[in-house]
């Protein structure tokens, strides 16, 4: 199976206009296409690799995060819980995404950036640092 290269979503604030942004633009949701159906709360492509669709779940921590900063009537709702009812933690093809993803919140909750710090710019700042580690671990430099 063919699988197409990984983009990033646009990074958006999630700031509410006059009526607050639905949970389902986030970009790992598909909302309703009819009444009859429910969102599906993690709806993503089969990944070209692991390292990519890591990177992407991580970057999908984040949108949950701005979103919830942007719209804190939402927090409660149990909308992280409905996401990992949704994730088929068996498919090795989208494994990368959930590892990513939860790896990145439990680094949010434990080092919460204040509120005036873009939680985008953060998780570019421990990408960063990730890949150095990484390349000092395969150079020896550790």
């Amino acid at each position: 199976m063919a699988t197409q290269p990984l983009r990033m979503p646009m990074r958006r604030r999630y700031q509410p206009e006059v009526q607050p942004i639905p949970y389902h633009a986030l970009p790992f949701i598909r909302g309703p296409r009819s009444l009859n159906e429910r969102p599906h709360y993690w709806h993503l492509p089969p990944a070209s690799d692991y390292d990519s669709a890591y990177k992407m779940g991580a970057e999908f921590a984040v949108h949950l995060a701005q979103f919830l900063r942007a719209n804190p009537d939402e927090a409660g709702s149990n909308l992280l819980g409905q996401i990992a009812k949704t994730i088929d933690y068996k498919d090795k093809h989208r494994r990368g995404y959930h590892i990513g993803f939860f790896t990145h919140l439990e680094r949010l909750l434990a080092n919460a950036p204040p509120d005036h710090q873009c939680l985008y710019e953060a998780l570019d700042e421990q990408l960063e640092r990730e890949q150095k580690e990484a390349a000092a671990l395969e150079g020896g430099d550790l």
